[in-house]
């Protein structure tokens, strides 16, 4: 250090600016590294934020008995001994996202997306569940001749692969639904905290030809992105989100009109409909396509459904949420009558909302609602109340949707920008309208040898549907 001093005394004035430059920029590197690699959680976090998952999901969860089925305390104390001996937020991070999918739904979930994309790489690869096996549709340019698009993975790590994913994936995925599971496992499996860490695959080409891949975990290292990718008509590759709108003629030369909606969050449906109103008029059926919908704003998707219902009052459907009361709590100790709130197991139903039509057009031609694993939240709202109270105004095509939707109570953790959710509400439905997502009319899922060719027979279903339909004169 006094060989340094002295050699920064002897340099010109430029000479001193250049080094105090260097040097702040090497401590400014350090401590921004160190802030995001270090250690953040002490050990009073660690047991304080996981204390307070618990005991936010035990007051607010929406269902009080499935807290009971699961042994809420009992996984508490258990994942508290895991989260005193994590040695890093990495850890700590994942025992937190397991402990939080033990509550198996949708809405009750761990983000820490900003502390993940600072620490994680990728595979470059695309993983889709289709009928029962897992397919590549897309993948790195320079990959795809030793796997080629459409082929199917048969082992991880010399493990078939579905044990594997049940072995060390399935704990961390959110959802209720096994498919909404699956869909989010998958991602988890192509990514990974390790840079330098591989996945062995043994994959099934579409030809038939068995063989063995090493996957590095590595895409973001070697900076691969999107455009360096190549991937089936109907990979997330070439997918960009949209609301698509036109009319057009189907086979058998009847017009009919197309709206795609991938969101309600900014979709002012009110502008939508009545832009499109002369369209839509002209068409002899309509198809909405709410396939890759995962949801937003519940008002837009009431209006949207109110344009296709003869009526000036919607109603849509009552809900679970929890109650709490201090005095009946503690009354609760002697008295039966309040022994629910001394369990915590007291329960509140949520009036239906109401809505009233205003500035809205009406069509009353046939519709066909397209769905799917991506239909999610205030999507599967507009689908609840149609099933509900209008079951004979749409036919649904496609496969189940995600099976989740809700408020969730909002909580933020002090480092990284994370923060976890827990769901407050649950519909107040009949059993089975909701047990496994909102089932379709007419059951469709696109096959690989479809997704290679690019060709979505869904719309061959709705012509002869229609077809049907107009036969019959009466619905399906």
């Amino acid at each position: 250090m006094k060989q340094l001093s002295t050699s920064l005394k002897l340099s010109n004035t430029n000479g001193i600016v250049k080094a105090k430059v260097i040097f702040i920029s090497f401590i400014a590197s350090f401590i921004f590294n160190t802030s995001i690699y270090a250690q953040s959680y002490t050990d009073n976090d660690k047991i304080f934020y996981i204390s307070q998952i618990w005991k936010d999901a035990l007051c607010k969860f929406h269902s009080p008995e499935y807290l009971n089925t699961i042994h809420w305390d009992s996984l508490y104390v258990s994942y508290l001994k895991k989260a005193i001996s994590c040695q890093n937020d990495d850890e700590y991070y994942l025992i937190m996202r397991e402990f939080l999918a033990k509550l198996d739904d949708g809405h009750s979930d761990l983000n820490y997306n900003n502390f993940n994309h600072s620490k994680t790489d990728f595979i470059p690869i695309e993983l889709k569940y289709i009928n029962n096996d897992y397919y590549i549709l897309g993948v790195e340019n320079s990959l795809v001749e030793k796997v080629p698009l459409g082929s199917k993975i048969i082992k991880v790590n010399n493990m078939p692969i579905q044990e594997y994913l049940d072995r060390y994936i399935m704990q961390y995925s959110f959802g209720h639904t096994l498919h909404d599971k699956i869909r989010r496992a998958l991602p988890l499996l192509c990514s990974s905290i390790k840079t330098n860490d591989s996945l062995r695959c043994q994959i099934k080409t579409p030809k038939g030809q068995i063989r063995e891949v090493v996957f590095k975990y590595d895409a973001l290292k070697r900076n691969i992105h999107r455009k360096d990718m190549v991937g089936t008509k109907f990979s997330s590759i070439n997918y960009s989100s949209s609301t698509g709108t036109y009319l057009a003629k189907d086979n058998n030369r009847k017009d009919y009109y197309y709206l795609r909606l991938d969101d309600f969050d900014k979709s002012h449906i009110s502008n939508t409909m009545h832009r499109e109103e002369s369209n839509i008029l002209k068409s002899k059926y309509i198809v909405l396509d709410l396939r890759h919908n995962t949801g937003g704003s519940e008002l837009e998707a009431d209006s949207l459904l109110m344009c296709f219902l003869k009526l000036d009052t919607l109603v849509t459907y009552k809900s679970l949420t929890r109650k709490d009361n201090a005095f009946y709590s503690a009354m609760g100790y002697g008295y039966p009558q309040y022994k629910d709130y001394y369990k915590a197991l007291a329960m509140d139903t949520l009036p239906a909302d109401t809505l009233y039509k205003k500035d809205l057009p009406l069509f009353t031609q046939p519709l066909f609602v397209l769905i799917g694993e991506d239909t999610y939240s205030a999507a599967e709202d507009f689908l609840i109340t149609l099933k509900l109270h209008f079951p004979k105004r749409a036919i649904l095509i496609g496969m189940p949707t995600g099976g989740s939707t809700g408020a969730p109570f909002v909580r933020n953790l002090p480092y990284h920008h994370s923060s976890y959710r827990i769901c407050t509400r649950k519909p107040c439905l009949p059993k089975g309208l909701f047990d496994n997502g909102i089932q379709p009319d007419i059951f469709y899922e696109m096959n690989i040898e479809d997704h290679l060719k690019g060709i979505d027979r869904i719309y061959n279903i709705i012509e002869q549907t229609y077809k049907k339909m107009e036969a019959t004169k009466s619905p399906v």
